[in-house]
């Protein structure tokens, strides 16, 4: 088995990376390595659904579709990925077979990690590690995360999200009991040489760089042009999200306004508007179809608020206001 010993915490990169070795290489692969910043969702999520916007905004936070299934993660420097890309054969669903490396190097440091559920490894009932798994064609990508000394509030408040905003057909996270496992060891190594020594009992060597494969200019070429047309895009990372339904609603001091949305490749497809409001109801629809057809992001409805005709619907409801309901903002 081969390794990349990635210097990086781009998380475009890396997932272009491990697609392009899953896709167009025959060798057996595992990489190490951290990203910086980033939301990470499952393959059939609604991206909308399971991230904070509130939080992306603040932070400036990368958020990226992968192509396996499970749950949104977030990661930063202090949380490990681990990815496994092998033969399918005798390996899809083994999830233990993967993980099994990595309950041996904690107990190695002094740790007795516990394998639960189908996918998950958890030390005195605390998770700290959540894997998912693909396949293409006769391969295999196993991917794993592992919580050495990450900042468990921002992890907490980057997927915390308005549960009765969104009512989709996509997965929702499951937003378990987390923790790091720098704080359990007597003598925690640093991150640098922890990572090393997962790789190292991965491989069952202390010799890495008979490992070590160096990708050509071809390949590193492939990688950018996968990342930019895809790993980069809105397309792929919000617009692949499935068919939701938004439901908000605000008190303005003369009328409530209530939105309903039905959102397809996070285009508003259908809009119905109610209020209590006194006011020509010509108005409200003037406001439907305004939003029609619209993508939904923030801008893009901004921008579409901007061509409607009339530019409040009563004294205190503008277009900033429709804005601030629609996306909390």
């Amino acid at each position: 088995m081969k390794t990349i010993l990635s210097t990086s915490h781009n998380p475009y990169y890396h997932l272009s990376l491990m697609e392009y070795l899953l896709k167009h290489h025959d060798d057996e692969f595992i990489l190490v390595f951290e990203n910086k910043n980033t939301i990470i969702v499952g393959r059939n999520q609604n991206t909308y659904e399971v991230v904070n916007e509130t939080f992306v905004n603040k932070h400036k936070t990368h958020v990226i579709r992968r192509i396996s299934g499970g749950g949104a993660v977030y990661q930063d420097v202090g949380n490990i990925n681990f990815v496994y890309i092998v033969k399918a054969k005798n390996n899809f669903n083994n999830f233990l077979k993967f993980i099994e490396p990595v309950m041996s190097y904690l107990e190695e440091l002094g740790l007795h990690a516990e394998f639960k559920g189908r996918n998950d490894l958890e030390i005195n009932g605390k998770k700290i590690s959540g894997n998912a798994q693909t396949t293409y064609k006769n391969r295999m990508m196993h991917g794993g995360t592992l919580l050495y000394d990450l900042d468990l509030d921002r992890a907490s408040d980057a997927l915390r999200v308005d549960e009765g905003k969104y009512r989709s057909k996509g997965i929702q996270s499951n937003r378990a009991r987390i923790q790091n496992v720098k704080p359990l060891l007597k003598s925690a190594p640093a991150i640098k040489d922890f990572k090393q020594g997962l790789l190292e009992t991965i491989l069952d060597t202390d010799e890495l760089d008979k490992n070590v494969y160096t990708l050509s200019q071809k390949e590193e070429q492939m990688i950018d042009k996968l990342m930019k047309q895809k790993y980069e895009t809105w397309e792929w990372n919000y617009g692949k999200s499935p068919e939701y339904n938004v439901v908000k609603g605000k008190r303005f001091s003369r009328m409530r306004l209530d939105f309903y949305l039905q959102v397809r490749k996070n285009t508003i497809h259908q809009v119905k508007i109610f209020s209590d409001g006194l006011f020509c109801q010509e108005a409200l629809q003037t406001l439907e179809t305004c939003l029609k057809g619209v993508k939904y992001t923030e801008t893009d409805v901004r921008a579409a608020l901007l061509r409607y005709e009339e530019n409040v619907i009563a004294d205190d409801v503008g277009i900033e206001a429709i804005v601030h309901c629609l996306f909390d903002v």
